[in-house]
């Protein structure tokens, strides 16, 4: 029996995604659990894999590299060597016969038994069906409801050919107002954003489907303020990664309260540590960021409220492992990957899984599984020469360290001699949630934490930190 390929859903709040190729060609047989085509989620582009196996058939309008489609649309079909799959058309109208649309007259009722109704007028009629009052859209379910948002159309001016009044997917196509060449989800949506009517839009799709860069190109004559030479506005339409991050950071900053402290710590003895590491290992060393990476788990360990999640009627402290998730910066925008389990492993397991997980980040490969379960976030600007910053809580997480450039920084001599001495120094920027964490603890973690970097110890993060203890 052939089964559906469907465009799943890679998150609890993904309503569409961007499909991103086909890893099979149509008439290749395929098995369950091959990897099927590709599908760009919220933050990741993950190989969707085949749920049951067959010949591969695509569907008559398959879905083309770039564009969004909805979660849960047939994209095409898995079949037996003998099937011949059959695709959903859109059903005809029922022609009716004008003779037969007046109901067969029945017997009179006695005025005494005749129902008391007050008298109405008769509402005009259209297509055989009573027309509606100031506008008012005719009953329809939600997907037709979505169509017609796509498809720029007013239920209100969408008469039902069917009995009982409610809207279908039929009615929309036919409605005068969405009368257009075929166009694609993200042209619709652009040309809505932009208020372009896409009668007027000429395709350069096959078949002359009008895609997102048609609209672009309609609107790009216009100037911005309409102004004498003003230059030309260029549209760049935000990107599905984009939107998840816009929409994570106003989740951030709605449902925690962030608070920022800051810190230099002595990075004497991390440089040191660098060095050593790269003399012995080459390209291959522990980077300034794995060490931190381990440093900073240790000190969670210590401070574990550091690594506390909301819950409004408890805090959720963290299990037996610390996973931290790394701020990555790729072509396509930010996303944290995760590295699992920093405290009890090796710092040459951490090397290994931050130069897996970003070399993975920048080709676009991560899943959602690779950016889950963190309790804690590093994030360094330190390449750009930035120093300190206000970096965002990765919600529902307690809080991210920021890293800075490294920096020649005048501190007192030891001994309390007078005068000072020049101290190459890390600065280190601590955004907290102040719901779950106070001023006094997050300074302790912040200076414990500066504390262990200024004393850092490459043979002991070199094998791996012995189990905590259960409480």
């Amino acid at each position: 029996m052939a089964s559906d390929v469907t465009i799943p859903r890679l998150g609890w709040s993904m309503e569409e995604g961007v499909f991103a190729g086909w890893l099979k060609e149509a008439g290749t047989e395929v098995k369950p659990g091959e990897p099927l085509f590709m599908l760009e989620g919220e933050k990741a582009t993950q190989e969707i894999e085949a749920v049951d196996g067959g010949i591969l058939h695509l569907a008559p309008d398959p879905p083309a590299v770039g564009e969004t489609v909805p979660v849960g649309r047939v994209i095409a079909k898995l079949c037996t060597a003998a099937e011949t799959p059959s695709w959903r058309v859109a059903a005809a109208a029922p022609t009716v016969d004008p003779s037969l649309s007046d109901p067969a007259p029945q017997p009179p009722i006695p005025t005494e038994t005749r129902p008391a109704r007050m008298p109405q007028p008769a509402p005009p009629t259209t297509n055989g069906q009573a027309s509606r009052p100031g506008g008012v859209p005719a009953a329809a379910s939600p997907s037709v409801r979505r169509l017609a948002r796509q498809l720029g159309i007013d239920l209100a001016a969408v008469s039902p050919r069917l009995p009982g009044g409610r809207l279908a997917a039929e009615d929309l196509k036919t409605s005068p107002t969405g009368r257009h060449a075929p166009s694609s989800p993200r042209a619709r949506r652009t040309a809505a954003a932009q208020g372009v009517d896409l009668t007027a839009v000429r395709g350069s799709g096959k078949g002359g489907r009008i895609r997102e860069r048609d609209v672009l190109a309609a609107v790009s004559g216009t100037t911005a303020g309409g102004g004498a030479g003003t230059a030309a506005e260029v549209l760049q339409p935000l990107t599905m990664m984009r939107r998840t991050i816009a929409r994570q950071m106003v989740l951030s900053q709605q449902a925690t309260v962030p608070v920022t402290l800051t810190a230099w710590a002595d990075a004497t003895a991390l440089l040191a540590a660098r060095a050593t590491a790269k003399a012995a290992g080459g390209s291959e060393a522990a980077t300034l960021n794995d060490m931190v990476l381990k440093t900073l788990a240790a000190t969670l360990v210590s401070h574990p409220v550091m690594a506390a999640r909301w819950e409004e009627t408890a805090l959720v402290m963290p299990g037996d492992r610390i996973d931290i998730g790394l701020a990555v910066d790729t072509p396509a925008g930010l996303v944290v990957p995760v590295i699992r389990d920093v405290a009890t492993s090796s710092l040459a397991d951490v090397t290994r899984q931050t130069r897996w997980v970003i070399e993975r980040a920048r080709a676009g490969r991560l899943t959602a599984a690779d950016m889950q379960g963190a309790v804690f976030t590093l994030t360094s600007l330190g390449s750009y020469g930035v120093e300190f910053f206000t970096p965002v809580i990765n919600h529902p997480e307690a809080a991210i360290l920021g890293v800075g450039a490294i920096r020649m920084q005048p501190v007192e001599p030891p001994g309390g001699q007078e005068g000072f001495v020049l101290q190459r120094q890390l600065p280190l920027s601590l955004t907290f949630d102040h719901r779950i964490v106070d001023g006094g603890p997050a300074a302790r973690f912040l200076q414990d934490l500066a504390g262990r970097l200024a004393t850092i110890d490459l043979t002991e993060q070199a094998g791996e930190s012995p189990p905590r203890q259960p409480a």
